[in-house]
């Protein structure tokens, strides 16, 4: 089993989103928690995704601490469900469309 980006850029946004909630959060770490994932990650997939929005409202609420306490449940459950394998019938066109 090869190396996969995903597990630890999942982890790296939990220890950020963790850190929004707490209070805790500094501008590098959104800031090496972006780049790594626009390195690792393709623009299409959720994790980015999550991550991308996570970074970008950190810009405008970057002072407002209950505000970014959302963002970093937000973030927490966008890392849950990116997590998640996809069913096994995920390709099944008669049961998914």
């Amino acid at each position: 089993m090869g190396y996969d980006p995903r597990i630890g850029i999942g982890l790296a946004a939990a220890s950020v989103a963790m850190k929004a909630k707490c209070g805790q959060l500094d501008e590098m770490d959104v800031d090496d928690l972006y780049a790594r994932a626009e390195q690792e990650l393709g623009h299409d997939d959720p994790l980015f995704r999550a991550v991308s929005a996570f970074a970008t409202q950190y810009q405008v609420w970057a002072h407002d601490a209950p505000q970014l306490a959302r963002l970093g449940d937000a973030l927490s459950h966008a890392v849950i469900v990116a997590s998640r394998p996809d069913p096994v019938d995920m390709a099944r066109v008669d049961i998914h469309g």
